[in-house]
């Protein structure tokens, strides 16, 4: 057997040596303080100092990766609210119906959370929506009544309501609680006006006194303006066709067209986590050395004799290697969805919603090839069973799907969608909201290639281990919220409340003001005709002092989503 040359060896073996040796000093100094300064920071104290200073956008992803864990904490679903309506305001009014979803959840996963009907209230009274915003500061009024903030709301909500009754009440109980607020003195002198009384005019002089004299001066004129038909206010009985403004009667309903149809609004809440951590390279992972031996022989024979010639060949050799030097790297992918489809369907027949995109895949045959459609998006299908003047009974299909850059396969062309369905039949009462689904899952792959021995020794391991560390967590609820839709047979009128604005006047008495007489309030307020429509100016529907209790809120949820 031939022998190696020693001497070309023992170079070989230094230069391998000196290599290796270079790549550790090399990244010694930088990667200690790399590890350092990526170790991560928990997301409760990121999200609290961003929350506190007012960064939205800071603390939303904290609060999302805390929320992914838990989607049931009504809390963190109120901050995770609340950075996207400050979001929303800053920059992106589409935000807010985001928003909305989130402080309704909130509500839902804790029941009577002050802070979260407040907030979805005013909301609701900025998108015109007066008949909810009055029912969320109703239950809001219920969970505190010595909160002046959701006695104005519901003032508010009920003035552009025309429900003169509850304006008046609201009113009244939010000056007695916060008399020096500029909003609650506008209010009070608004609810006297519409009621005729003459009072109105010096509740008015109070706004003089506050500063901004242009607001004073036109909330004075439409004061007066409300005052000028007060004697007709007082005069017109009940069924004179007087004024356009009046509200209706409510009309008797025909059981046979007001019970074949049903509203049913859908909330898809999806979150998921894609975290990835690799670490070092080991060099010695597909390594190979290759000895070759050649001992060829040739014999040649003449007429002058025979010639012979023998070759010997020795080689070692290594194949082409190549390294990613990147020793540590963090990817992540991080994916939200919230959607709110509604859909109206009628007794017995299937009602279809979808929004997204329909793509095209070309898909090839033996002699032909076609287009396949491929809807990516939100879609909806509903078909009521059985509906009653309580109840609902529906079949439900919900689906949800995006693309997805994960490829899978050598295909030319290929499409890689990540989607999420239910289908279900449901059994759930008019303004109830049921959980229909949900899902909570997590997963931890870690996976390492190392050299025995010398894979865990600090510093070399960099170049003899490579570990991975995948980390994925998905959650998903889907909520289904079914309501009777408005039409000519049960028209939206004052008299027409909520559930909880007609149990918060039941209770009115024994929650908020137990000397006052609220059957005999409401049966003389009834008899005023509004002849005079609200403006939409007349009344604020966001408070200025908003940051002052928006603090307030932080600091409790904060301290309640960490029991």
């Amino acid at each position: 057997m031939p022998r190696l040359n020693p001497r070309k060896l023992r170079a070989s073996l230094i230069r391998c040596a000196v290599f290796t040796t270079t790549l550790a000093l090399s990244g010694c100094a930088s990667n200690a303080a790399r590890k350092t300064s990526n170790e991560p920071m928990s997301d409760w104290p990121l999200a609290e100092r961003a929350l506190r200073s007012g960064q939205w956008e800071q603390a939303q992803a904290p609060i999302a990766r805390l929320l992914q864990q838990d989607l049931r904490n009504g809390q963190l679903q109120f901050l995770h609210a609340l950075t996207e309506e400050g979001i929303g305001r800053e920059r992106d009014r589409a935000r807010l119906d985001l928003a909305a979803v989130g402080y309704a959840n909130a509500e839902r996963f804790a029941p009577g959370n002050y802070w979260a009907l407040l907030q979805l209230g005013y909301i609701e009274l900025e998108r015109g929506n007066y008949r909810t915003a009055q029912s969320r500061f109703a239950e809001a009024v219920l969970d505190q009544p010595r909160r002046w903030e959701a006695f104005y709301g519901l003032g508010v909500a009920s003035y552009y309501r025309r429900d003169l009754p509850l304006m008046r009440l609201a009113a009244e109980r939010s000056f007695a609680l916060a008399p020096e607020q500029r909003e609650s003195i506008r209010l009070n002198a608004f609810a006297l006006a519409v009621a005729g009384e003459p009072e109105a005019q010096a509740m008015t002089q109070k706004l003089v006194a506050t500063g901004d004299d242009a607001d004073a001066r036109y909330a004075m004129r439409r004061v007066a303006e409300y005052l000028e038909v007060a004697p007709a206010v007082r005069q017109t009985p009940i069924g004179d066709e007087g004024g356009d403004s009046a509200p209706l009667a409510p009309l008797a309903q025909n059981p046979a067209s007001a019970l074949n149809q049903v509203v049913v609004e859908v909330t898809i809440l999806l979150n998921s986590v894609l975290d990835q951590a690799n670490r070092g390279v080991n060099l010695f992972d597909g390594l190979r050395v290759l000895y070759g031996y050649t001992n060829t022989l040739s014999q040649i024979s003449g007429s002058l004799g025979r010639e012979s010639t023998r070759t010997i060949t020795s080689q070692i050799s290594t194949p082409q290697l190549d390294y990613s030097l990147n020793l540590f790297n963090d990817s992540g992918q991080y994916y939200s969805v919230v959607a709110r489809p509604s859909i109206t369907a009628h007794l017995g027949r299937e009602s279809q919603f979808f929004a997204g995109r329909t793509l095209n895949v070309a898909v090839s045959g033996i002699n032909l090839g076609q287009l396949q459609p491929i809807d990516v998006g939100v879609q909806l299908k509903v078909t009521p069973e059985f509906i009653d003047d309580k109840r609902v009974v529906f079949n439900l299909d919900a689906a949800r799907s995006f693309l997805s850059q994960d490829q899978i396969g050598n295909f030319d062309s290929s499409l890689t969608t990540f989607r999420q369905s239910v289908s279900a039949t449901a059994d759930v009462e008019f303004g109830q909201t049921l959980v229909l689904s949900a899902l909570s899952e997590q997963v931890n792959d870690k996976s390492f290639s190392k050299v025995p021995g010398v894979g865990d020794v600090p510093v070399a391991n960099w170049f003899t281990k490579r570990s991975t560390d995948l980390r994925r967590q998905e959650s998903l609820i889907i909520l289904v919220t079914p309501t009777l839709p408005l039409n000519i047979s049960t028209p939206d009128t004052p008299e027409s409340r909520e559930q909880s604005v007609n149990q918060l006047l039941a209770l009115w008495n024994q929650r908020i003001e137990p000397t006052s007489d609220i059957p005999a309030i409401i049966r003389r307020l009834k008899q005023s005709r509004w002849l005079r429509a609200p403006e939409s100016g007349d009344l604020r529907t966001r408070l200025p002092q908003a940051a002052q209790w928006r603090r307030e809120a932080i600091e409790e949820s904060l301290l309640l989503a960490k029991r």
